[in-house]
C-alpha cells in the first residue's frame, strides 16, 4: 500500500507542476530521515508519519507526513501537505504547503504559499519573491522580497515586504495588526471592517486604503478557498463510499467511459438537455408532478456525480498504467485521481470547461453502464 500511495503522490505532482529531473527516491514508514551527510541526486517522494530533511534535496521535493521539518537544503521546490510543517533550513525553489500548523523560519528563494489553521513566518525567514498565506491565525515576522498577500482572523505583521501587501480579513477575528518593525514597500490594502492597528514606528511607503466592506461568495479569497476545500472533500468522501460500496461497478463505470469516450460524452450532453424537457414536462401534467420531482433530485445528483466518476476513472486508469497492486492500491488510485481531477478544476476558466467536460463524460458513462448493464438482464 505505501508504495502504491508513492507512486500516486509523484504522478500528480509530475502533472500538476513541471519536472525538473527524471531522477527520483521513494521512501515511506514511520520515521523517514535524511541525514546531515546524506546527498539526493533527484527528486525525494516521501510518505510517513514523521519526516525530517537534515542533508540536501538536489531535486523537488514531494511528501505527506504527520509532522515534517526541513533544516537541511532542497534545491528545488517544496510541495507537502501533513499536520504539522516546519521550514528551518534552505528551499532554492518555490514552497507549497498544507497543514495545521506551518512554521517557516529560514529561506525559500522564490514563492512562498501556505494553507494552515496557524501559521508562523518567523523573524529569520526570508522569502525572495512573493508570498500568498491562507491561515486562521498568521504571524508574519520575517521578510519577504516581492509583494505579500494574505487572508487571515487574526494577523500579525512586524517584518518586512518589499512590494504592496493585501491583506482579507475575517470579520469574526482581531482583525490586523502592523507592528512599530514592520516595513512595507508599497501599498497597503486590506478588506475588513475593523480598523488596522497600526504602530508609529511601521514603514508604509505608498497608500493605506481600507475597504470595510469585504469582497463576498467566490470574490472573497477566504470563502473561495473553503468552498474548495468543501468541494474536495465532499467529493472524496462521496467518492470513498462509492468505491467502499459499489467497487465492481465504479470500475465498470470506468472502463465504460474509457472505452466509448465520444459516446459517453453525447449522451451525457443529451441526459443535461433533454432530462429538464421531460421533467418539466411531466409537472405540467400535473398527475406526474411527484414522478417529475423524483426525476428532478436524480438530475441533480447524477450532474454531481459526472465529475466525481470522472476522477474514479483517471484512479482507474493511474492504477492500469503503473500496474499497481495490493489490498487498497485500487482505493488509493481513485481517491487520488479525484484530487488530481478536483485541483484541474480550480484553475481559472480552463478549470470551468473541464469541469463541465468532465461532468458530461462522467454522467454519459452512468448512463451507457446502466443501459448495457439492463439490456444484458
Amino acid at each position: 500500500m505505501s508504495k502504491a500511495r508513492l507512486i500516486l503522490i509523484s504522478l500528480i505532482a509530475a502533472a500538476l507542476f513541471p519536472a525538473v529531473s527524471y531522477a527520483y527516491e521513494a521512501r515511506s514508514g514511520a520515521d523517514v530521515r535524511i541525514g546531515k551527510d546524506e546527498i539526493l541526486a533527484g527528486n525525494l517522494y516521501v510518505n510517513a508519519e514523521n519526516l525530517a530533511i537534515d542533508g540536501v534535496v538536489k531535486g523537488d521535493l514531494y511528501c505527506l507526513a504527520d509532522s515534517a521539518t526541513i533544516s537541511g537544503t532542497v534545491e528545488g521546490s517544496v510541495f507537502c501537505g501533513g499536520t504539522s510543517i516546519s521550514v528551518d533550513g534552505v528551499i532554492q525553489g518555490s514552497a507549497r504547503m498544507i497543514g495545521e500548523k506551518v512554521e517557516v523560519r529560514g529561506r525559500v528563494s522564490e514563492n512562498l504559499n501556505i494553507l494552515a489553521v496557524e501559521s508562523l513566518v518567523g523573524e529569520t525567514a526570508a522569502i525572495g519573491w512573493d508570498a500568498l498565506v491562507g491561515a486562521n491565525k498568521l504571524e508574519m515576522r520575517g521578510a519577504v522580497g516581492g509583494s505579500l498577500l494574505a487572508a487571515a482572523s487574526e494577523l500579525e505583521l512586524t517584518g518586512k515586504a518589499g512590494s504592496d501587501a493585501r491583506f482579507w480579513l475575517d470579520r469574526s477575528g482581531k482583525g490586523l495588526s502592523i507592528g512599530d518593525g514592520a516595513n512595507i514597500g508599497g501599498n497597503l490594502i486590506y478588506d475588513s471592517k475593523k480598523q488596522a492597528v497600526i504602530g508609529d514606528g511601521a514603514k508604509i511607503a505608498g497608500t493605506v486604503t481600507q475597504n470595510k466592506e469585504t469582497e463576498k461568495g467566490k470574490e472573497s479569497l477566504i470563502s473561495w478557498a473553503q468552498w474548495k476545500v468543501f468541494l474536495i472533500f465532499s467529493s472524496l468522501v462521496i467518492g470513498l463510499v462509492v468505491i467502499s460500496l459499489w467497487q465492481s461497478k465504479a470500475v465498470a463505470i470506468a472502463g465504460t467511459m474509457r472505452q466509448s469516450m465520444a459516446t459517453s460524452l453525447g449522451t451525457g450532453a443529451a441526459i443535461l438537455v433533454l432530462l429538464p424537457v421531460l421533467i418539466l414536462v411531466l409537472a405540467l401534467t400535473v398527475i406526474g408532478i411527484p414522478l417529475a420531482i423524483i426525476l428532478g433530485i436524480n438530475w441533480f445528483m447524477l450532474l454531481y456525480m459526472g465529475n466525481i466518476f470522472s476522477g474514479i476513472m483517471l484512479g482507474r486508469a493511474i492504477q492500469e498504467r503503473w500496474k499497481l497492486s495490493g489490498e487498497n492500491a485500487l482505493v488509493w488510485c481513485m481517491l487520488c485521481g479525484i484530487i488530481l481531477t478536483q485541483a484541474i478544476f480550480s484553475i481559472p476558466v480552463v478549470g470551468s470547461l473541464a469541469s463541465f467536460i468532465a461532468m458530461l463524460w462522467g454522467v454519459g458513462g452512468v448512463t451507457l453502464w446502466a443501459y448495457e448493464t439492463r439490456r444484458s438482464l
